[in-house]
């Protein structure tokens, strides 16, 4: 986001080839160099603080997003001005994280026949990983079947923000989705780059389409052998 508002975004894609999870360390510090750029020219100075909310990652791999892509924003603040180093807080959401939750006979939600815990819900003892700084995130209202949330793995906070703050930030981030009056699953910039992975590849596939139309027609244009007419 380029605001304190959270309502005007820009926006990099790269393509990456299949089976690749780990973003390359030039395709991240470009993305990341042009967005800092955008943030200068909007508001005349560069961002204090980095707060990156990353998916599709599995925990076994937290090791490798932490040498390559973190560490490729430092090399990417580092290329916009020497000695500018703003703090990072980099967060990995995990789809359902292995876990659901019910709520007890006290807990439910009034109208509620599923059991499903209450909106707004963290869990962060007894089934976190106590060796990462985790939480588990139910934030929205359970409209039909069992509620899902997400697994919140926390692998760099540079201002040393509490649990409570991240997590209520992160919760306040799944209501700023513009699609959706209501509260959704995930932190909405997760849902806006999914939505512009879907607009490259739409738009992607629309040129590989118009050049095959291209060949086409030319191939339709050429002159058929005698034999060949009926």
């Amino acid at each position: 986001t380029m605001d304190k508002f959270f309502s005007s975004h820009y926006t990099e894609v790269r393509a990456m080839t299949g089976r690749q999870e780990c973003i390359p360390v030039d395709d991240m510090e470009s993305m990341v160099r042009e967005q800092l750029q955008a943030f200068y020219r909007y508001n005349g100075i560069p961002p204090q603080r980095i707060i990156c909310y990353r998916d599709g990652v599995a925990h076994n791999q937290f090791e490798e997003v932490h040498e390559v892509e973190i560490h490729a924003i430092e090399r990417a603040c580092h290329a916009i001005e020497q000695g500018y180093q703003p703090q990072i807080v980099f967060i990995v959401e995990q789809k359902g994280g292995g876990a659901r939750f019910f709520a007890n006979e006290n807990g439910r939600v009034p109208g509620q026949q599923m059991g499903n815990q209450p909106p707004l819900t963290v869990v962060d003892t007894v089934v976190v990983d106590e060796s990462t700084f985790s939480f588990h995130l139910t934030p929205h209202h359970g409209m039909k079947g069992t509620s899902r949330g997400n697994l919140y793995s926390v692998l760099r906070n540079d201002p040393n923000l509490s649990s409570d703050d991240l997590q209520r930030f992160t919760s306040q981030l799944c209501h700023l989705f513009q699609r959706c009056k209501k509260i959704v699953s995930k932190v909405a910039p997760n849902y806006n780059a999914h939505l512009a992975a879907e607009m490259w590849g739409l738009k992607e596939e629309r040129e590989s389409f118009s050049d095959t139309a291209s060949v086409s027609s030319d191939a339709a244009a050429c002159d058929v052998h005698e034999r060949l007419k009926t």
